[in-house]
């Protein structure tokens, strides 16, 4: 849902195409990496240690804050 949101304000922003695209990039691969590494974890992690899929989760998670810092920062600049 935050996903659509994201997107819906962009359209409104003054980021050029390209950095929309980025940005929808970004969303996507940070979306299907958080949840990905949920599905990573149980499949191959220990309870109690780090894990690929712990990785994999942080990695989007980190994603995703690259395109919500973006679009925020393209909603303040608008």
């Amino acid at each position: 849902m935050l996903s659509l949101v994201v997107l819906d304000l962009l359209t409104h922003t003054s980021l050029s195409r390209t950095g929309q695209w980025i940005v929808g990039a970004l969303l996507v691969a940070g979306v299907l990496a958080q949840s990905g590494g949920m599905f990573v974890h149980m499949g191959i992690g220990k309870p109690g240690q780090w894990s690929a899929g712990n990785t994999l989760s942080s990695v989007g998670a980190a994603l995703l804050a690259g395109a919500l810092l973006t679009t925020g920062a393209a909603v303040i600049a608008s």
